[in-house]
């Protein structure tokens, strides 16, 4: 394998972006009958806060991680490393990322915050959505969701919009400088 490989490392990390979605709906259903026999509660997806948040991490983690592979990418390819903290200068969705997986490594609060927010993961959930934003599927699939929240409990955004914004931000560093 090589580690350096920056376009691998971003289809890998593509592919993790996906772990937000189960199209295994079946397996997510719960079923509770009533106390009185009358009925039952149909329920999607979990309520497992834990195995949430390991998946959203992973997929965090994975996005943060590209950041040390771009600047070795542009240095191979003749460009100054400093264009990918430029990049994190200039957006707030990289900040938050890169604070949410260094507060996940070091503890928060952090000595040298890039987004001032002290950004937080909040409810956290999975829960069926019919269609999805990935090209070509039609149907329904469970969906891994929260809010990113500052200090003072204000959204910042949703998960999703973090994921797919710090996601293009690095394929769109990479396709511009040809890594």
């Amino acid at each position: 394998m090589n580690y350096n490989d920056i376009k691998s490392r971003l289809q890998r990390t593509f592919t993790s972006l996906d772990e937000r979605f189960d199209e295994n709906v079946d397996q997510h259903i719960n079923i509770d009958p009533w106390e009185n026999g009358k009925g039952e509660s149909w329920t999607f997806g979990s309520s497992d806060s834990e195995s949430l948040l390991n998946k959203v991490m992973i997929i965090l983690h994975n996005l943060a991680s590209l950041k040390d592979n771009l600047k070795n990418s542009l240095k191979k390819n003749g460009f100054s490393p400093h264009i990918v903290e430029e990049e994190i200068k200039n957006s707030i969705h990289l900040q938050v990322l890169i604070d949410i997986v260094n507060q996940d490594k070091h503890g928060s609060p952090l000595r040298n915050p890039r987004s001032n927010k002290c950004p937080y993961i909040s409810n956290l959930n999975q829960g069926l959505r019919l269609g999805d934003k990935r090209e070509g599927f039609e149907g329904a699939v469970m969906f891994i969701d929260g809010l990113i929240l500052d200090e003072k409990d204000n959204t910042i955004f949703t998960l999703d919009q973090l994921v797919e914004t710090c996601y293009e931000k690095w394929l769109n560093l990479s396709n511009k400088y040809d890594c």
